[in-house]
């Protein structure tokens, strides 16, 4: 289960509707940071936001080719993008 499995089904209980249906695609976003010329003293990074497809078993999920690449964020919008994030979340929830 992911790190995010109980908000996942908090999610499917509220909306059981669309859980149910087979053909409605079920996403999650992943990200990962790193330096991209890795020296440690370096304060610049570079974020991928990948998302990966919830409709499809564990063993496929991780497969290159049912994985997308959204954006790759340099370390300065960071903060931004991830206000943005949140905001759309919380409207999304309500």
């Amino acid at each position: 289960m992911p790190a995010d499995g109980f908000a996942l089904k908090n999610i499917e209980e509220k909306w059981a509707i669309f859980k149910d249906e087979p053909r409605n695609v079920r996403l999650s976003l992943a990200t990962d940071g790193f330096n991209p010329f890795g020296e440690l003293r370096s304060t610049y990074s570079v974020w991928l936001v990948f998302v990966v497809k919830n409709n499809l078993p564990p063993w496929m999920t991780i497969k290159r080719e049912h994985t997308m690449l959204a954006m790759i964020i340099p370390s300065i919008f960071l903060k931004v993008v991830i206000i943005l994030f949140h905001k759309a979340v919380c409207l999304i929830a309500t």
